[in-house]
């Protein structure tokens, strides 16, 4: 009766001063799909929550990820990008996760691992921090971002007036609503649909569609309604 008691009586004071400790399982509950179905989904190989130390009665929560070899090979922008788009699928519109009655938890960092690389991203200043001494910034995004898609026009410019050109020029004549040509968005849906599907292995109309659909919208500041039909008005054209 007396060690009933006291346990009760631990359980008591754990919930009136500490909450007691942040419940990882309940994290991973909460995390796990939304994690399969981001743009970091189709590169992992083993998950890891770890709690940091609690702030202002929240505790932090660092996601910690190891990838396969597809995931090195992406560029820094590619990179960026997966990683930034995958803090939005998990954290919604409220930084908020479930960790257990009484505890309140938020997520903070991605640190993913690979090999001897390591890549870590801070929900709260959208910085890459490669291997503790390389930044990326959201600056430096928007100017490789610029700069591929002048490179990719500039390409579509100076092709020749070949039988597949025309079938091209029929694309390079249409833009978008933000001024950008369909094609350069397409090429951009088709390299997404390749990294999320391990190059069409994979491939589920209606989880992959809307996904890459997203990702462009995104990227080039459209709606994802109309980034799905540029993807389907150029391979539309180029059947015909």
């Amino acid at each position: 009766m007396k060690k009933r008691f006291m346990g009760i009586l631990l359980a008591a004071i754990c919930l009136i001063f500490t909450g007691c400790s942040a419940n990882m399982k309940y994290v991973e509950h909460e995390t796990k799909e939304k994690l399969e179905d981001s743009p970091l989904g189709p590169y992992i190989e083993k998950v890891d929550y770890k709690a940091d130390k609690k702030e202002d009665d929240t505790t932090p929560v660092n996601i910690q990820i190891h990838v396969d070899e597809r995931f090195s090979d992406l560029s820094t922008m590619e990179k960026y990008e997966v990683l930034n788009n995958t803090f939005e699928k998990i954290m919604g519109s409220f930084n908020s996760v479930s960790c257990g009655e009484n505890n309140s938890c938020r997520y903070q960092k991605l640190k993913v691992f690979y090999d001897d690389d390591i890549y870590v991203m801070d929900i709260f200043d959208d910085i890459l921090i490669i291997n503790d001494f390389e930044k990326y910034t959201k600056s430096d995004y928007k100017s490789d971002m610029n700069t591929e898609r002048e490179k990719k026009e500039r390409e579509y410019a100076n092709k020749d007036n070949t039988l597949n050109s025309n079938n091209t020029s029929q694309n390079n004549g249409q833009y978008a609503s933000n001024g950008i040509i369909y094609t350069v968005i397409f090429d951009f849906m088709k390299q997404q649909y390749n990294i999320l599907t391990n190059n069409d292995e994979n491939y589920i109309p209606e989880v992959h569609d809307p996904q890459v659909a997203e990702i462009a919208a995104k990227r080039f500041g459209i709606t994802a309604k109309e980034a799905g039909y540029i993807y389907e008005k150029v391979q539309l054209d180029a059947f015909n």
